[in-house]
């Protein structure tokens, strides 16, 4: 029976579907520019396209955004080959962000980031220091101090960035805190200074922040003074 001009669109796709599941094999290599993105889509989620530097160069080519959910749709093997990719700019943030993706192989792409020292996409990618930190700051994804030095750069959040230091202080250095500290501004860059005594407006955050520093043994004490709502620090001395 040939084809019908007037079979319903959303009937076409269903048959087209069913038969791609009755299928046991997959495209090794496929021309992607001369299919509808709906069948993409479908070739795809039913995994009869297999991950290969060619599959994915073709999709990218096409402009589709489809590279994405080959990625999506099989991560390890995306890893594995990641390194005879070249991803197009803001595909590493859309990675992070994306629900079909899971944390470890989020913190997998961040920590090769970080092994990579690719801070150079923190320029090209909108979008992606947020998301770096957002994964970070709710989870338990320790960052290196030049990783974290890259980010205090490129955020302008105070706020986010402390977060970002209590959260990461108990793997750092004393140098390395130091560094980030001064990285803050003033007040918090005079925490660096030896046998200086130093005070910071009181609040969860600066609280959180003390007991830190005074748990990885940066400062030597600290003190809430309640009648001028600050938090005095006792530096160490050299």
């Amino acid at each position: 029976m040939g084809y019908s001009s007037n079979c319903p669109k959303d009937g076409v796709q269903f048959t087209y579907q069913h038969l791609i599941k009755g299928v046991n094999w997959w495209y090794p290599d496929i021309d992607v520019s001369k299919l509808p993105e709906s069948r993409i889509d479908i070739l795809i989620n039913e995994g009869k396209i297999r991950f290969s530097v060619e599959n994915f160069n073709y999709l990218v080519s096409s402009e589709t955004g489809k590279h994405i959910d080959l990625i999506e749709s099989d991560f390890d093997t995306y890893f594995k080959k990641k390194d005879e990719l070249q991803l197009p700019e803001g595909a590493t943030t859309k990675l992070l962000q994306s629900s079909d993706i899971n944390l470890e192989d989020k913190q997998k792409l961040i920590k090769d980031i970080d092994e990579q020292s690719r801070y150079d996409l923190f320029d090209n990618e909108n979008g992606l220091v947020q998301a770096i930190i957002d994964i970070c700051l709710n989870n338990s994804l320790h960052l290196s101090s030049a990783f974290l030095e890259n980010l205090f750069v490129y955020e302008e959040d105070r706020v986010q960035k402390i977060e970002l230091l209590i959260k990461n202080a108990s793997s750092l250095k004393k140098e390395e805190i130091y560094s980030l500290l001064t990285q803050l501004g003033d007040p918090y860059s005079k925490i660096t200074i030896s046998g200086y005594n130093i005070s910071i407006h009181k609040s969860d955050l600066n609280i959180r922040l003390a007991d830190t520093l005074e748990r990885v043994n940066y400062i030597s004490s600290k003190k809430e003074k309640i009648m001028t709502n600050k938090i005095q620090l006792f530096l160490k001395r050299q």
